[in-house]
């Protein structure tokens, strides 16, 4: 997982998210439910990604898919476990397990930069 900046921008002005972009089949599959440290709660980001899966999660996920052109297309809260969520335009798509946090809603500006120079936290199971 490379590490990465999400800047939103939506009514209420600009703000910016920490996340992991993640790589790989393994890395996408596993998702939320790798080996994160205690206390780090990622955001992760989907390149080329249209569905999403909450299968084996233990709490609900937020989950914002976004389209070419950098809006959200679809923005999800909390979607329970053993659900999933598609938006066939979607470019991309981001997670988390569900907060009270900000969150990209539809209609918002997002972009995704990518971090050079920080190691990110790995999903030390079977590495």
């Amino acid at each position: 997982m490379v590490p990465a900046e999400v800047r939103v921008r939506g009514p209420g002005g600009e703000r910016s998210l920490d996340a992991l972009v993640v790589g790989g089949f393994r890395e996408r599959l596993v998702g939320l439910m790798g080996d994160f440290p205690p206390g780090v709660c990622p955001v992760l980001a989907f390149l080329a990604c249209r569905s999403l899966h909450t299968a084996g999660m233990g709490s609900p996920v937020d989950m914002a898919f976004v389209g070419p052109d950098g809006t959200v297309a679809l923005s999800r809260r909390a979607v329970p476990p053993w659900r999933a969520v598609s938006c066939p335009g979607a470019a991309w798509a981001l997670e988390r397990v569900a907060a009270d946090a900000p969150w990209p809603g539809e209609g918002d500006g997002v972009s995704l930069c990518v971090q050079t120079g920080r190691e990110a936290p790995r999903d030390r199971r079977g590495s």
